[in-house]
């Protein structure tokens, strides 16, 4: 199954995707504007949800609430971990990302005035001969 499994997470990924697009439509303001704010944030909730989980875990703050392993570990990660890692998330969003995708704007609208004026094609060695 382990030779498998890298297609099947990619159909479970293409089913996920697809459902999601026949209903994004139908998803009501006050769950698509929070949901495309998380999707804004989302790179820098991947780069920084380790670390958090990796800090949380080896500083011991973590809650035993006498529910199992498994029940503590998903309620420690809704109540702990998920809101740092969004709040770090829109933190680092702010002060780091967002004012690199301006400066690329920048850089962008610059590349592009700088391509216009050197509009004439190239010449190839091999068409010169």
């Amino acid at each position: 199954w382990k030779a498998f499994w890298p297609t099947i997470e990619a159909i479970i990924w293409a089913l996920f995707l697809l459902s999601y697009i026949a209903v994004a439509r139908s998803i009501p303001v006050f769950l698509s504007v929070p949901l495309a704010k998380l999707g804004e944030i989302s790179y820098s909730m991947y780069l920084i949800h380790f670390t958090i989980i990796m800090v949380v875990t080896q500083e011991n703050l973590v809650f035993n609430y006498g529910l199992g392993p498994a029940l503590n570990a998903l309620i420690n990660t809704t109540l702990i971990v998920i809101p740092v890692v969004i709040g770090l998330s829109v933190l680092t969003y702010t002060a780091i990302e967002m004012p690199f995708l301006r400066l690329r704007r920048k850089y962008l609208s610059e590349f592009d005035v700088s391509s216009k004026r050197n509009t004439a094609p190239i010449e190839s060695p091999a068409a010169r001969s």
